[in-house]
């Protein structure tokens, strides 16, 4: 009788562990090396949506870290203000940048704002070759029917890298074609995105911002040629001042440019707008308005 028992009480032990395996699946040899635990499928993918309960501490960074494959994935639900706000104003952007914090040199990889779940991009191994790191990363975007929730989300992944020297190049596993945005002229994403277009984002002016004889227009941008024009239109629509500043193309450009509002509309209500002109035909692509007061 106790034989029997003994057999029912295994062959449940045996039948809850398929079951686990079969609903997470097996932890990759990273996740174990790291002592993460898989996250569960119903969760969605990496991105910014499950990871809103970081801590917003006094910007310590203690995590014990062990490195396996040449990075390290910190803890999400640990990590200091600073990276957090870092990810924050990344988000909505598909940028490749690194941050040095408290010796670490982090990486974040973001993928921008995709319309449903189903979408992740992971980091899976870091390698030294010819004086450089290779990055290998694995992109993934839903099949049919496949999204976790219609609902945007914003994955990206954060590692830390062993190396704290070597430049780095990021290659898609299954897609070495695809190429990886960076940053030029900024060091890294520090301020939110006030308004932007696809290819067009601002730092500033705020729209409805009170603006006085100048202001500044900061933002980064991807266009043709790297150019991206502005105008000020006045109440009756009419273009008032006209200019354009160069960011870049291929990657995310830094801009800067002081405008001087002239003296004939300064105490309009005046709207900045911005674009960049179509290869094709002229036209005016990506457009940004921005009122002002």
């Amino acid at each position: 009788m106790k034989s029997n028992f003994k057999i029912v009480v295994f062959a449940a032990i045996l039948a809850l562990v398929a079951i686990s395996v079969y609903a997470f699946g097996p932890m990759s040899e990273n996740d174990m090396a790291n002592g993460k635990e898989k996250p569960n499928p119903s969760e969605g993918p990496r991105s910014l949506q499950q990871k809103e309960s970081v801590k917003e501490d006094n910007g310590e960074f203690t995590e014990e870290i062990e490195f396996s494959q040449g990075f390290y994935r910190p803890d999400y639900s640990n990590l200091p203000q600073e990276i957090v706000s870092w990810v924050k104003y990344s988000q909505n952007i598909p940028v490749v940048q690194e941050k040095e914090y408290k010796g670490y040199r982090f990486l974040l990889i973001t993928e921008g704002k995709k319309p449903t779940g189903g979408y992740d991009i992971e980091v899976e191994g870091v390698k030294e070759a010819e004086q450089r790191l290779n990055i290998e990363v694995n992109v993934a975007e839903p099949g049919p029917g496949e999204g976790a929730t219609t609902a945007p989300t914003y994955p990206f992944d954060l590692v830390i890298l062993e190396n704290n020297e070597l430049p780095f190049y990021v290659r898609d596993s299954e897609d070495t074609d695809k190429y990886f945005m960076r940053l030029v002229g900024l060091q890294e994403l520090d301020r939110h995105i006030v308004a932007g277009s696809e290819w067009i984002k601002i730092f500033s002016p705020s729209p409805n911002e009170n603006v006085k004889d100048s202001f500044n227009l900061t933002g980064i941008a991807s266009v043709f040629e790297g150019t991206v024009n502005y105008e000020l239109i006045s109440e009756d629509g009419k273009s008032v001042y006209e200019g354009f500043t160069t960011a870049a193309m291929g990657d995310w450009g830094y801009f800067k440019e002081e405008i001087s509002i002239p003296a004939e509309v300064e105490d309009q209500q005046l709207t900045l707008q911005l674009y960049s002109r179509s290869m094709k035909d002229g036209s005016k692509m990506f457009k940004v308005e921005i009122p002002l007061q």
